[in-house]
């Protein structure tokens, strides 16, 4: 087995350190964030997707259906 070269090994170790440090800041900042106010910047663009995609017809319930009575008759679950 290959050893694995010192800068990738400095790479792993400094990612060990420092990943709890930016977990925390992660945390921190979404335990800071207003909710209400994040909803309210992202309506415009919520509304934009809803215009731009048209809804399925079908949740696609029907067509899973259909698979797993097909996938039955194939096998020895009967």
């Amino acid at each position: 087995m290959k050893k694995p070269d010192k800068q990738l090994k400095q790479w792993v170790d400094n990612w060990k350190r420092r990943g709890k440090i930016l977990e925390k800041l992660r945390i921190d900042e979404m335990r800071k964030s207003n909710t209400y106010e994040s909803m309210v910047a992202l309506t415009d663009a919520f509304n934009s997707a809803i215009a731009a995609f048209e809804t399925p017809p079908t949740s696609g319930l029907v067509e899973q259906q259909k698979w797993f009575m097909l996938l039955r008759k194939n096998t020895s679950l009967k």
